[in-house]
């Protein structure tokens, strides 16, 4: 990023600018945006929607924002998403799942099926085989994980019992 701020109080909007590889996410790659600079965050946005795609912390002190060529006043806020985040969950034994910190109970009927929920800013909606429940939701947390655990294999039950190696001529235990 080479863009230079206007001295707005810390806050800029550099103009369109390619992200670094290594911290450029994978759905922003090849893409056109612009980066807000706050104080405490980064805001990445689509420039012509103004829609807010990603946010990081600012690793940038002050002095550094001030050292940027190219950067304009801010405008704005980018708006967030206004389509529901699509997340997938396994239904545990118990027939519950666990979205943004808050367990739905779906029942036994459903358990270990993997489900699709949609999560909006006030509701999850829940795709079940042949129905949709729609469940207020009680947080306000973000979505962490979008793809729910796979199924994990049993332990098993008893181990092997381990033998004593012997040797070639004699039935007695081998020196290792």
């Amino acid at each position: 990023m080479q863009v230079a701020p206007q001295g707005h109080c810390g806050r800029c909007e550099p103009a369109l600018a390619p992200l670094n590889r290594r911290s450029d996410p994978a759905r922003l790659r090849g893409r056109r945006v612009s980066i807000r600079i706050e104080p405490a965050t980064l805001l990445f946005f689509d420039p012509d929607t103004r829609e807010l795609l990603r946010t990081r912390p600012n690793p940038l002190a002050r002095e550094q924002v001030l050292r940027l060529r190219g950067a304009r006043p801010a405008g704005p806020p980018p708006r967030p998403t206004s389509e529901p985040v699509t997340v997938q969950r396994r239904v545990s034994a118990t027939g519950v799942i666990c979205v943004c910190r808050q367990n739905v109970a779906l029942g036994r009927t459903h358990a270990q099926q993997t489900v699709t929920v949609h999560v909006c800013e006030h509701t999850l909606t829940i795709e079940l085989d042949d129905e949709h429940r729609t469940v207020r939701r009680n947080t306000n947390l973000p979505v962490r994980v979008i793809k729910g655990s796979r199924r994990h294999p049993a332990p098993a039950l008893h181990e092997p019992a381990l033998t004593p190696i012997t040797g070639p001529d004699t039935n007695q235990p081998q020196q290792i």
